[in-house]
């Protein structure tokens, strides 16, 4: 079975390179001969925040990848999202990284760097070029919330991991159920 990356992920990002279409719809038109008929069913009942299982073979190649559940920062820049179409900062949340940064309600936005980045990258920084007071600066700031969210990652595995990790897991029993007489 090839991976959901071959048959749809790059073909997407093949798409939106060139200027053609790329929205949901063409998503789920590839991922039809994966997911089968009842693609657009999946999407409409993830909407609605059901849950959704998918066959993990789907995204791995040959066994070489494992989905892991981990804790990842949500995406968040800081502020209303119309803040960059109006060029200024509106919404400002307080402690976001945005203002930990230095932004501060009021600033008028003069540039960004492209936010889908933010977006495709998760490690990518924005660096947004504002006015205040007459004094233009840059600022620069991880788009990502301080509180953490369940997600799946693909993550690259071997055996001597998988070992690892169940060694981990003994260990955190073990030490729970022995007497401290025994430590």
């Amino acid at each position: 079975m090839r991976p959901i990356e071959d048959l749809a992920i790059k073909p997407f990002s093949k798409r939106r390179a060139t200027g053609e279409p790329h929205g949901i719809d063409e998503w789920i038109e590839l991922l039809q001969p994966l997911l089968g008929e009842e693609t657009r069913e999946r999407y409409e009942d993830m909407l609605a925040g059901k849950v959704i299982l998918i066959d993990v073979r789907l995204f791995g190649g040959g066994g070489s990848h494992i989905l892991k559940q981990t804790d990842m920062e949500f995406l968040d820049f800081g502020m209303d999202r119309e803040s960059f179409e109006e060029g200024v900062v509106r919404g400002l949340k307080a402690g976001s990284r945005a203002e930990q940064a230095g932004l501060k309600e009021g600033d008028r936005i003069v540039k960004s760097s492209y936010l889908w980045r933010c977006v495709d990258h998760f490690e990518e920084k924005i660096t947004v070029a504002v006015e205040r007071e007459g004094v233009e600066m840059e600022i620069r700031y991880w788009p990502r919330g301080c509180e953490m969210a369940k997600s799946w990652q693909m993550v690259k595995w071997m055996m001597n991991d998988l070992c690892t990790e169940f060694e981990s897991d003994l260990d955190k029993e073990n030490s729970i159920n022995t007497p401290a007489a025994q430590i």
